[in-house]
Order: structure tokens, then C-alpha cells, then sequence
């Protein structure tokens, strides 16, 4: 037959099991202490919480200035490749727009000294 020794708690879980802490005097010279550690704990959770709304608006932001960035270039390939030259002439020749291309080509003009 084995032998079951008869360990007793410490007091202090038998205190706080049973709620008797709470009628001892000493507790309330750690109220003020209890209250700012609890105050941290709820800084702590907001602080948390906040960084997290952060991190959630700087990666739609992200992901907003991506999309506006690709939409730029293709923006601007698009333009470029309106504003060639044969381009704008073949446009202008199907419009009839009596605009013609030159063939003569420009002269740098110099000033005299």
C-alpha cells in the first residue's frame, strides 16, 4: 500500500481561493499600486491595438500607391506611344485635317554677333 502524504497549500493560495485576501488590511496599502500596474496592463492593450490599425492602414496604403504607380506607367507608355511622330501624322491624315507632315527638314537659326 503506498504511503499519500498530506502536503498543505501554501497559505497564500488558500487565501486567495477562499477571497480572504481581500479582507486583509495589508491589501489596501497596494491598492494604489495594484490600480497604476492595472492602468499599464490597459495602455499595453490599447497601444496594441492601435499598432495593429496601423500596420493595417500603412499596407492598404501600400498597396493603394502600387496600383497608382502601375496605372502611371501605363499611363504614360500610352502617351508616348500617341505622341510619336508617325502617330500624329497618321492621325492627322485620317481626320483630313489638311495638316501635312514636313519633308524639308527644320533650320537652326543663329543670331549674328
Amino acid at each position: 500500500m503506498s504511503r499519500i502524504e498530506n502536503k498543505k497549500s501554501p497559505p497564500f493560495i488558500v487565501k486567495v481561493v477562499s477571497g480572504k485576501f481581500l479582507r486583509d488590511k495589508r491589501l489596501i496599502k497596494y491598492i494604489p499600486f495594484l490600480a497604476f500596474v492595472y492602468g499599464l496592463v490597459i495602455v499595453y492593450i490599447a497601444t496594441g491595438y492601435y499598432a495593429e490599425d496601423l500596420v493595417k492602414k500603412i499596407n492598404k496604403t501600400d498597396n493603394e500607391v502600387k496600383e497608382l504607380r502601375s496605372e502611371f506607367i501605363s499611363i504614360k507608355s500610352e502617351l508616348m506611344q500617341i505622341s510619336k511622330q508617325t502617330t500624329l501624322a497618321n492621325v492627322l491624315n485620317q481626320q483630313n485635317t489638311g495638316i501635312k507632315e514636313s519633308i524639308i527638314p527644320p533650320k537652326k537659326i543663329t543670331p549674328r554677333k
